[in-house]
């Protein structure tokens, strides 16, 4: 039990020196930083696959990771985080749709299931996506975390609050957003800055 729990620690000391190294190495450009996103979530599950394996093998692993770190990621429309550099890259399959029970026509709603997201880093290229209106209210529910993310624009500011999951609160606008408020941010549509206010 020890030594598995040994071999562990070396692992995740290894992922973490290589996820530096490879951080560091591809500089501040920002289309190299969401490939070593991508990178560093692989390196992640290689290493969940290698618990079976040898320690010889996982160090293999870890290695061609570390080396396939350089390749490019070309076709990927997914949406890339800003402000939080370990953030990974999503995919939202649907486009918002219209909120049922909707009395004002400017309520949208998006489903994910994506645990590990941090929705506030997303924001802003959700925002420059798919808002059409600045007077649009846009609700994220995420249901892998249980979560829900309301977006609404403020001038030159988006506000983005966190919100715990009211059952069944998607099927109607007046419900929505009723959950236990977790945090509070905003971001600067023109820097893209993120501040958390709460």
């Amino acid at each position: 039990m020890k030594g598995k729990l040994m071999k562990k620690k070396i692992v995740a000391i290894l992922l973490a020196s290589t996820m530096a190294l490879s951080l560091s190495a591809c500089g501040g450009s920002g289309s190299d930083s969401s490939n070593s996103n991508t990178q560093a979530e692989k390196t992640t599950k290689s290493s969940d696959s290698s618990d079976k394996n040898s320690s010889d093998q996982e160090t293999t692993d870890e290695n061609e990771a570390s080396d396939s770190s350089t390749e490019s990621n070309e076709n990927t429309d997914s949406f890339s985080p800003i402000g939080d550099s370990l953030a990974i890259d999503f995919d939202i399959t649907a486009e918002p749709t219209d909120f049922p029970k909707d009395t004002t026509g400017k309520w949208r709603k998006t489903m994910i299931a994506e645990s590990g997201i941090e929705f506030q880093n997303y924001a802003l290229n959700y925002y420059k996506k798919y808002f059409k209106s600045n007077d649009e209210v846009h609700v994220i529910y995420n249901f892998s975390t249980r979560t829900v993310t309301c977006i609404t624009c403020m001038g030159n500011l988006l506000s983005v609050r966190v919100m715990d999951y009211v059952d069944k609160e998607e099927h109607d606008a007046s419900a929505a957003c009723g959950g236990t408020l977790l945090a509070e941010y905003q971001v600067n549509i023109e820097t893209g800055a993120i501040e958390k206010i709460q």
